[in-house]
């Protein structure tokens, strides 16, 4: 076996590479997640009066799990059961101090299957404390039939408001205190005044990869196999 070589090229390379390792960090995970690969994971359906008041539901019943469907392939589903508003709530893993979620974001996907009925708005998110509920509007409503993606931003400046839609902003100090005591977060299914089936897969609570750090990542993935490249003929 020869022996290893001083290779000027390789000091550079190897210099990079710490430096790309240096500046990335893990990608931030989802704080909670729910893909329904294990099934519908304590997820129930609340039903509430239309536009609130969002906290105590009249009557809570179960979701449906499908396996295939989904942009992930499992996820939950419910009819709409009466004639109010009906939401998803959200099992206990998502609750308690979530306070390390602010200035993060809620992400979720959902498709709306309309039966008879006229297009109904309300709140689409709904966080809660025991004194007090936080409530924002997504965006538009799902586009029929197929699979749509939301964010919100949790930030207080990212369309909540107390109470209701018409409700004032929160406080940075307000919305950390739901936050930090949170025990309902609920995502709306009624999208029609009238018959309805919706869907929901993917519910990410906290914070999902950034595409610049999947993009680092690569970049130190490239790094490593330049130095690899180097370093295999000196031990021929």
């Amino acid at each position: 076996m020869k022996p290893l070589r001083k290779n000027p090229t390789l000091l550079p390379c190897a210099a990079a590479l710490t430096l790309l390792t240096g500046l990335y960090s893990a990608p931030s995970l989802a704080a909670v997640f729910s893909d329904f690969t294990a099934g519908p994971e304590g997820w129930v359906i609340a039903s509430i009066p239309d536009n609130g008041p969002y906290r105590t539901p009249d009557f809570l019943s179960p979701v449906d799990h499908t396996l295939l469907g989904g942009p992930s392939g499992p996820y939950i589903s419910a009819a709409d059961p009466d004639s109010v508003t009906f939401w998803f709530d959200a099992p206990a893993k998502f609750l308690g101090n979530q306070s390390a979620t602010y200035g993060q974001s809620i992400s979720f996907d959902i498709r709306h299957v309309p039966g008879e009925g006229t297009p109904w708005v309300d709140a689409d998110v709904a966080l809660m404390s025991p004194v007090m509920v936080l409530v924002a509007d997504a965006g538009a409503n799902p586009v029929p039939n197929v699979w749509t993606s939301y964010s919100i931003s949790l930030t207080e400046s990212s369309g909540w408001r107390i109470g209701g839609l018409d409700g004032p902003i929160p406080t940075q100090s307000q919305f950390e205190a739901v936050l930090e005591s949170l025990v309902v977060f609920r995502i709306r299914g009624e999208f029609t005044a009238g018959s309805e089936t919706t869907s929901l897969d993917n519910v990410a609570f906290g914070s999902v990869p950034e595409p610049a750090e999947t993009v680092l990542l690569g970049a130190i993935a490239m790094g490593g196999f330049a130095v690899w490249r180097r370093l295999r003929p000196l031990r021929d």
